[in-house]
């Protein structure tokens, strides 16, 4: 149980990290690479979807 919990945790942060780089990205290609990733957690999440667009 704590081991799902730290999972859920651990993909809310690199959710956020993503966030940010998608924001503040330097580069065009950092932010694509970011955002690609960001479509691939809501695909591996879609239930999760609604709160993923909130953010």
């Amino acid at each position: 149980m704590a081991q799902q919990s730290s999972s859920s945790s651990s993909a809310s942060s690199r959710l956020h990290r993503l966030l940010t780089l998608l924001d503040t990205g330097s580069t065009q290609a950092t932010r694509f690479a970011a955002a690609n990733q960001i479509g691939d957690i809501a695909k591996s999440h879609p239930q999760d979807l609604h709160s993923l667009i909130k953010k």
